[in-house]
């Protein structure tokens, strides 16, 4: 009995699904972190109210008049879907790899937000997501 090779499909799942994996799992436990801590950082959130504070005023009043108060939210799905793509395309790396990622991009995110949070709130969310972006990379 023959096997067959893996289709084309089943390689680019193959490839993708630790970053995937590690991307959601890394921004779920940032969220849950948040919701349980309200004090805590979310990535998305911080980063959207960053754009929006700060986007040019015919911007940012174009989107207001557009899409009231969910203008907020819907920059952070935006940013949530753009980190799952950005962890799909990275595929299979080290666990290290995605927790460093992870670490890194959530401080970023935590310094870059206009509502100040202090330095141990945003380590504690960004090591959470690090830690747990690295577990689900090393799972899967």
């Amino acid at each position: 009995m023959t096997s067959s090779p893996p289709t084309r499909l089943a390689r680019v799942w193959f490839f993708t699904r630790p970053g995937l994996a590690a991307a959601g799992v890394g921004l779920l436990s940032e969220y849950l972190l948040h919701e349980a801590a309200p004090g805590l950082p979310f990535a998305p959130y911080a980063l959207g109210n960053r754009l929006v504070r700060h986007a040019p005023g015919s911007i940012a009043t174009e989107a207001i008049e557009r899409l009231g108060h969910q203008a907020l939210p819907l920059v952070a799905w935006a940013l949530i879907a753009g980190a799952l793509a950005m962890g799909a395309l990275l595929g299979r790396r080290a666990p290290a790899t995605f927790g460093a990622l992870a670490f890194a991009l959530s401080m970023l995110a935590a310094r870059l937000d206009p509502v100040s949070r202090g330095v141990v709130a945003s380590m504690e969310a960004s090591v959470c997501a690090a830690v747990m972006a690295g577990l689900a990379a090393w799972v899967v």
